[in-house]
């Protein structure tokens, strides 16, 4: 288990930003199977959405889904990600929900701070760094590749 850490409040967003409400035409585009969604949490889903994810969630709770299991974090929005990146085809989102929990179990560690003695040096030369917030207030991670050397880049 990993500890909150104290946020410093010269780096938390106004309180007005937590009260911003996208237009629906800022969350969702088109309609039935044309539909594109742009915003997933908190929102309140279609019908096709809600009948797809429903399909999606019986055969994870069949055990479909074995030997990999859903990080505590998720939510039902995530699992909708699949299903619209698979164009609404169920079976396909299931596939691919276990390649990528598959690749997280392989490939990420159980806690982020274990990544940091390998990308110190990377952080340390200048090329990325987080600065300020965007106008949602989202902060803003500025890559500049072309200050790093990437024929250097060695990870386990």
């Amino acid at each position: 288990m990993t500890s909150q850490v104290s946020v410093p409040s010269c780096v938390k967003p106004p309180k007005a930003a937590y009260r911003y409400l996208p237009t629906p035409d800022q969350v969702l585009h088109g309609n039935g199977k044309n539909l594109q969604r742009f915003i997933f949490k908190g929102q309140t889903f279609t019908a096709l959405e809600e009948k797809k994810l429903k399909r999606l969630e019986a055969l994870i709770a069949a055990g479909k889904l074995k030997p990999y299991k859903l990080t505590e974090t998720w939510d039902r929005s995530d699992l909708l990600k699949f299903i619209h990146g698979t164009s609404w085809k169920t079976a396909k989102a299931l596939r691919n929900l276990q390649e990528h929990l598959k690749w997280r179990a392989s490939s990420l560690p159980s806690d982020y701070r274990i990544l940091y003695p390998d990308v110190r040096h990377i952080l340390q030369t200048g090329c990325m760094y987080v600065h300020g917030r965007d106008e949602r207030y989202r902060p803003l991670i500025i890559s500049r590749a072309y200050m790093y050397d990437f024929n250097k880049v060695i990870f386990k």
